[in-house]
């Protein structure tokens, strides 16, 4: 049974969107999606006064995923959401290898 653990993601924002960065979050991870879910409403308020907007989401990740080389990659969509998900190497090795056989194509 996979054990699944969550990344809190803080990203702060100018008021039209246009500029967004990451926003340390204040721990790097929780046991649990719930226990994190629990503590993104103060995360968001304590960075409230940063940028115009602050936007957070909670990422699941298989705590054994954990032991390899992942990143967080991000996006805000065009509704203003955020949209995260963690990548890891054989994940953006796969993307790469698609995207230049379909270049030579």
């Amino acid at each position: 049974m996979e054990q699944l653990a969550a990344i809190m993601l803080l990203i702060s924002c100018s008021d039209d969107m246009a500029m967004c960065q990451e926003v340390q979050a204040p721990q790097a991870a929780y046991a649990s999606q719930e226990i994190c879910k629990s503590q993104i409403g103060s995360a968001l308020r304590s960075n409230a006064s940063a940028a115009p907007v602050v936007l957070g989401k909670c990422v699941s990740v298989n705590v054994e995923e954990l032991q390899e080389d992942a990143w967080i990659t991000w996006d805000i969509n065009p509704a203003g959401e955020l949209v995260a998900a963690v990548e890891f190497d054989d994940d953006i090795e796969m993307a790469t290898s698609s995207r230049l056989a379909q270049a030579d194509s």
